[in-house]
């Protein structure tokens, strides 16, 4: 993902159901939360998890206190998100962070690197 000159602080969230690319013993359904860093292309927080819910919730709690390499732990600007996933973001970030979402949160089609990014951790 190419880096885009901002100064906000812009995430990308993405969630797939990964059942038939990866197995585990007493899951039928695995679900696939990633969080990315728009401005760097890098990944603050990946999760495989069995729910939806706590696939994202692994993923933020990643990207808020540890995110990769030298991005800063925090709240986001704004949050970009796949379609029909803006209320499960909203209500995660407020679970996690205990405090309502100040981030506008956006539904946009992910560009094809975003998808590719994905991909890659999941093959």
């Amino acid at each position: 993902m190419a880096p885009v000159a901002d100064s906000t602080d812009t995430w990308l969230v993405l969630l797939r159901d990964v059942s038939r690319a990866i197995r585990v013993r007493g899951h039928s359904q695995l679900k696939a939360g990633l969080v990315l860093d728009v401005n760097t292309g890098l990944v603050r927080g990946l999760a495989v998890a069995p729910t939806d819910a706590e696939a994202l919730t692994e993923a933020f709690s990643t990207a808020l206190s540890k995110p990769a390499g030298t991005l800063p732990p925090g709240r986001p600007d704004r949050v970009l998100c796949g379609p029909g996933l803006a209320e499960r973001v909203i209500e995660t970030l407020e679970l996690l962070t205990s405090t309502p979402s100040l981030a506008p949160i956006t539904e946009v089609q992910p560009a094809a690197e975003a998808e590719d990014i994905f991909d890659s951790f999941i093959g």
